[in-house]
């Protein structure tokens, strides 16, 4: 407090009137962090607040000016410069009409993450906000997991991811130190990324063993030593190549590692004992019209089949774009952004699923709970498409920035592969409720043609196509 006192007495800039969506707990929490470290460059106005009998109340001398609903009227009459919501309890419907109402104005706002909500407030400061994400624009409430639920399940085993180095695997990792199994086995062929990964989870303070694997899916004797050495109950299998126009100009890669690789783990995990495989696929893989969607679809259908022939249960779980990995919309967007543009965008109307990387690892690790039979497709309800014109809209607003004036967005047209939608199901799959009313599992119709026949032979053929670039 001193500090700030004294920076306010020998400064001459001028404070930026801000205001704090929250007058509870994590309100009072940021409000006290902000008088004592940040007095210096801002100044709280008031609080905003729907519970009535907060309306008017003071927090250490600052009121309660009013409800959410007049926060047109109260940015006006106070000039802010920036909206902070503390609503880390607040659902996705709430959420979102606030930011609904910041982009009406293109009002600069952050938010304290629901992440402080599921541990506790007592930590939040300045630091805790966080610049609006898509996931934040969604629309529905997100899928979060159980972990006293997911312990029950895994505390006994031996869990082995691939591909434990990307966004995806990476985030299972994570919530896995938190449930606290038998053993984690992190398989990647990028030693960098697996190293630093290693040393973020030991950071969590976690007490899981935690065994570093460096291997190539593609390498089969490496593969069943591995498999034969670690003897995981549990697989997930998330390596995978997963840019779409990349792998129309490398189709080989796409066959080697999707298609071979994903045999491989198969074959290596079920002479091992493992008695439950877990297949991250996409929903590209739906009637697919690219390489790589081709690929996926291909490496669903082998652990189908791996399940039907095998001692062993595979399950496939689809999702749409995961939010957050690499090469996803958003770390794109926000890059274009701090370069001051443009955005591009392939066409007006081309619009995607998402589902954020916290919902791809919580589904992931739901299934095996789900999975009763051993040949199970499953998917996560991402509720309706997202237009990304819209999305680029929303997230240039809630910068406070304005399209085509601040930023200008720019169409590039679909590259080779790309569709303008995609779908949740093909033309012989249909829907149902499963267990979980947040998860669907895939059904197949009555008319759905025989499974795909798939040995060492049809890939070889598949690959010296791929090499041919036929």
């Amino acid at each position: 407090m001193a500090l700030t006192s004294l920076l306010k007495k020998n400064t001459k800039i001028a404070l930026q009137n801000v205001i704090i969506i929250g007058a509870g707990e994590a309100g009072y929490l940021l409000y006290k962090s902000i008088q004592e470290e940040h007095g210096h460059i801002y100044k709280v106005v008031g609080f905003l607040d729907d519970d009535p009998t907060k309306l008017k109340n003071k927090i250490n001398g600052t009121k309660v000016i009013g409800r959410i609903c007049d926060l047109e009227r109260v940015i006006s009459k106070y000039d802010i410069k920036e909206i902070f919501v503390a609503l880390p309890s607040g659902s996705s419907s709430v959420i979102s009409g606030i930011l609904k109402r910041c982009e009406a104005i293109c009002a600069p706002v952050r938010i304290i993450p629901s992440s402080y909500a599921k541990t506790n407030d007592h930590g939040v400061t300045l630091k805790s906000l966080k610049k609006v994400e898509v996931e934040d624009l969604l629309d529905r409430d997100t899928y979060s997991l159980d972990f006293d639920e997911q312990r029950k399940i895994y505390q006994d085993k031996v869990v082995l991811i691939t591909g434990a180095a990307g966004s995806v695997g990476s985030q299972l990792c994570r919530d896995l130190v938190k449930i606290s199994p038998k053993k984690i086995v992190m398989l990647d062929n990028r030693e960098s990324e697996l190293f630093d990964l290693y040393n973020d989870l030991v950071s969590m303070h976690h007490r899981c063993p935690i065994e570093l694997v460096i291997a190539d899916i593609r390498d089969r004797g490496r593969m069943f030593s591995v498999f034969d050495k670690v003897k995981p109950e549990t697989t997930f299998h998330a390596a995978a190549y997963k840019h779409v126009p990349l792998m129309e100009i490398a189709p080989c890669e796409s066959v080697k590692t999707n298609i071979r690789g994903t045999r491989l783990v198969l074959e290596a995990a079920s002479a091992a004992g493992c008695t439950n495989f877990i297949l991250v696929s996409t929903d590209k893989a739906i009637e697919p019209i690219n390489v790589m969607g081709a690929s996926k679809r291909m490496a669903e259908q082998q652990a189908l089949n791996f399940a039907r022939d095998q001692k062993i249960k595979c399950a496939v779980v689809r999702f749409g774009n995961v939010l957050g990995s690499s090469g996803s919309v958003l770390p794109l967007f926000e890059e274009q952004i701090r370069k001051g543009g443009p955005i591009t965008i392939t066409t007006e109307d081309v619009n995607r699923y998402f589902i954020s990387i916290e919902e791809a690892s919580a589904l992931l690790l739901s299934v095996p709970n789900l999975t009763k039979a051993g040949d199970k497709t499953f998917l996560l309800d991402m509720g309706e498409p997202v237009k990304i014109l819209d999305l680029a809209h929303r997230i240039l607003a809630l910068r406070g920035l304005e399209p085509n004036v601040d930023i200008d967005i720019e169409f590039c047209g679909l590259r080779t592969g790309e569709k303008i939608s995609e779908k949740l199901t093909g033309r012989n799959e249909k829907l149902s409720k499963s267990a979980n009313d947040r998860i669907f599992v895939v059904n197949k119709s009555k008319n759905h043609p025989n499974p795909l026949v798939i040995n060492d032979q049809t890939i070889d053929e598949i690959e010296k196509a791929a090499i041919n670039n036929k």
